[in-house]
């Protein structure tokens, strides 16, 4: 597979620019899986049921959640890492720094080596040029949306 992209116009942010507009790419999904289709694919890959996936993605959540807020960074294999960071004011000292300073925590998710270099190898589709060939061709339709782990797509499309 590939990823989905628009490009759009907008201003040119560069100051003194030769051209006040410019074409840019944004990422455009595809679609959403859900819990239950990705429950799904993982149950058709082994020996497992979709309620037995279901269940078990259920209690990840609910783990890596309750790991995260202690404290703990949570990995998950060959996907990626779960961490907290915070964000703060600044203080003039350390003495002067209190709690009070912290605005907010959010998560960071950082994926594995392996992750990067695949997603780093896949290739780039125009999903408007790409949907309007889909209504020529087929008169509509949707985009392939169950990737197999052996598919890995063209590159560069």
């Amino acid at each position: 597979m590939a990823f989905g992209y628009r490009v759009y116009e907008r201003k040119n942010s560069v100051p003194n620019a030769k051209t006040p507009r410019i074409a840019v790419a944004t990422a455009k999904s595809i679609g959403t899986i859900s819990s239950k289709e990705l429950a799904e694919d993982i149950a058709d890959r082994c020996t497992l049921h979709r309620s037995d996936v279901i269940a078990v993605l259920d209690a990840l959540s609910v783990s890596a959640l309750a790991y995260l807020t202690k404290g703990f960074n949570v990995r998950l294999g060959e996907l990626g890492s779960f961490s907290t960071r915070i964000k703060s004011k600044s203080a003039p000292t350390l003495e002067e720094f209190t709690p009070e300073l912290i605005e907010k925590a959010h998560v960071r998710f950082t994926p594995s080596t392996e992750m990067k270099g695949k997603i780093s190898r896949t290739g780039f589709l125009n999903v408007d040029e790409l949907l309007k060939k889909s209504i020529e061709t087929e008169g509509g339709g949707t985009l392939p949306s169950n990737p197999t782990e052996e598919d890995d797509g063209p590159v560069g499309v």
